[in-house]
């Protein structure tokens, strides 16, 4: 993973990041690559942040960590 962010890290350009991209829910509005990379950072941050909510949550109930790995598969199975 590291690689590839060093990889890719150089060919990112102020001027890149403020390229103008449509945004597709409502096109009339230009955004800048900047601005929507800021998006999906945030939007995974908080996702990351209810998950580790959730989990110490589950955990306090008395979940291990095995019963928490098949909670985990389930949910991603469409079992759960």
């Amino acid at each position: 993973m590291a690689t590839a962010r060093r990889a890719s890290r150089p060919s990112v350009t102020a001027d890149t990041l403020a390229a103008p991209r449509r945004n597709p829910h409502a096109p009339e509005h230009v955004k800048t690559v900047l601005s929507c990379l800021r998006t999906i950072l945030e939007e995974e941050w908080e996702h990351l942040r209810y998950a580790v909510r959730d989990l110490d949550a589950l955990a306090a109930l008395g979940f291990g960590n095995e019963a928490l790995d098949q909670l985990v598969v389930d949910h991603i199975l469409g079992i759960a």
